[in-house]
């Protein structure tokens, strides 16, 4: 086997014999070689969500084998691979399309590995048939060659997911002011995130950022065809297991709009830089529910939460346009203090009439509160 680059991450790596899964093709040495070598870093550097992912597969080893996917979509292994355009940026990422039916999520810089490193491990938890939950495809390695940001010796890991046509907040806004809306679709929404929930809460995985851009779908072929929706973006999961584990995560870019009361301040005063600085309560697979509940009600109003409220006064369209992030967050606090998130987002009467079964289902969802178990039951 041919010796793979090395970076200063890298020089001390030790590889690992062949694996079952290597003997029957299905991994890359080379990739295998540094994603062990990856994955004991973040173990030495006190990750301690890599400690508890090595003991639901027994090692960092297998951890690794398991990891790793399909070959053939190894940039590592085929440099004849290329990236396509850039379909999206985070706050740690960029997303790329790779050929027609993938697309690759890597780092911006190698300081960010960890953070990709976890949501490979979260979501290979998560891979299960059925479940609503974006598939994972493999780990792959990627140098200046593949991404012109990278330095010249760097190799930062990248997730090779499944491509999907758009998400669910470009749908809405594809769909916004369409006179005969399609019930049929906001109930499978409803199934599909409430499967994805009910899986993430067996495995005990928050997800702490669910928002409409991280619901995925692609269009249905032919009018028989069931819109589905998988949840997608696990940048800022992690695993919530108090009678063993406290895995806090240093990553956490939350989105405001749809924060549970419990999760901001309501210190109107108090100085704010990001999101993240609102967040005071702990995320729990509760507060992904809250979150859930106000991507389904999007769906109903053509809308973010709460932008119709900010922009539905003269007041409030001369601040929408000179506003600063810091007073609109201020602004976004002062809403959602007030737990009231339906009739604030709710401006036309008639949605009422409309949605209201839906809106019943909303209702028990984002003021009474009520777990998971009892909402899966008014699916029946």
């Amino acid at each position: 086997m041919d010796t793979p680059p090395t970076s200063p991450a890298f020089t001390t790596s030790r590889y690992m014999p062949l694996s079952p899964e290597l003997k029957e093709g299905k991994c890359s040495q080379s990739s295998l070689d540094l994603l062990q070598s990856d994955l004991e870093l973040c173990s030495k550097n006190g990750n301690k969500v890599m400690d508890v992912m090595a003991l639901y597969h027994g090692t960092l080893a297998s951890v690794a084998c398991q990891v790793y996917g399909d070959r053939n979509v190894d940039l590592y292994l085929n440099p004849s691979l290329k990236i396509g355009k850039v379909r999206d940026r985070g706050s740690v990422s960029f997303i790329f399309d790779l050929e027609d039916r993938y697309v690759i999520k890597c780092p911006m810089s190698r300081r960010k590995y960890d953070i990709i490193l976890r949501e490979a491990l979260i979501l290979r938890l998560l891979q299960a048939p059925d479940n609503n939950i974006v598939p994972l495809i493999g780990v792959t390695y990627l140098g200046k060659s593949h991404f012109r940001h990278l330095r010249a010796n760097e190799l930062v890991p990248a997730l090779v997911l499944q491509k999907f046509e758009l998400n669910l907040h470009t749908y809405i806004n594809m769909h916004r002011g369409d006179i005969q809306p399609d019930k049929g679709v906001w109930h499978s929404l409803l199934r599909d995130i409430l499967c994805a929930l009910k899986f993430m809460k067996s495995k005990n995985i928050v997800h702490r950022d669910i928002k409409t851009s991280n619901i995925l779908l692609n269009l249905p072929r032919h009018d028989t065809d069931t819109t589905r929706f998988y949840l997608a973006d696990f940048t800022s999961a992690d695993i919530e297991d108090p009678e063993e584990f406290n895995t806090t995560h240093d990553h956490v870019d939350t989105t405001l709009e749809y924060c549970a009361p419990e999760l901001i301040s309501f210190f109107s005063d108090m100085p704010m830089s990001n999101h993240s600085s609102h967040i005071v309560g702990t995320p729990s697979m509760h507060t992904d529910l809250y979150a859930a509940g106000l991507c389904l009600l999007s769906f109903i109003t053509g809308y973010e939460p709460y932008d119709q409220l900010f922009n539905s006064s003269s007041t409030n369209e001369t601040r929408s346009r000179s506003a600063s992030p810091v007073q609109k967050s201020q602004w976004l606090i002062n809403a959602i203090s007030k737990m009231d998130p339906i009739s604030l987002n709710i401006q036309d009467q008639r949605i009422y009439d409309i949605w209201r079964e839906e809106l019943q289902i909303l209702n028990a969802i984002l003021v009474e509160r009520k777990p998971l178990e009892e909402i899966m039951q008014l699916l029946h």
